[in-house]
């Protein structure tokens, strides 16, 4: 999990700015470095509906009478009326819990070598979570208000 904490101030113009790109940058210039890390406990559910956005990525023809299905089915035309993805996340002292549509969990643990660094989340912050052999997103979110 990497945890974007932006200065005091600027979590909107950060939010607002966030890429692909960023993320990217950000991976390839962190340095991995041991903290004592004071995150607040989150756990938030969340669901969205992906018609739409499938639709703008190239697949808009899924979502008509156009569509053909029939490898999948030949006894009934087929037709995809919505996509709805829900995501789950849950983070404590134990560690960070995720599930999507997929069914994805992921728990991580390290111990301290160095002297650790604190690190107060104590304000707006982003984070998201990477698959680590591959550098891929698997979830992205933000806590706008931690202390809640």
């Amino acid at each position: 999990m990497v945890v974007l904490v932006p200065d005091e101030g600027m979590f909107a113009d950060v939010r607002s700015e966030l890429s692909g790109t960023m993320i990217d940058e950000i991976a390839a210039n962190q340095r991995r470095r041991p903290v004592n890390l004071k995150l607040p406990r989150w756990e938030f559910r969340t669901q969205v509906g992906l018609t739409q956005s499938l639709s703008e990525l190239g697949m808009p023809t899924a979502f008509t009478r156009a569509a053909d299905f029939s490898s999948m089915s030949t006894d009934a035309e087929l037709l995809i009326t919505d996509v709805i993805h829900e995501v789950f996340i849950s983070v404590d002292e134990e560690g960070t819990e995720v599930a999507a549509a997929t069914a994805v969990a992921v728990a991580v643990e390290s111990a301290p070598a160095d002297p650790p660094l604190l690190l107060s989340v104590d304000r707006p912050f982003l984070f998201w979570i990477e698959d680590d052999p591959t550098g891929a997103l698997l979830f992205l979110g933000q806590v706008t208000d931690p202390t809640t």
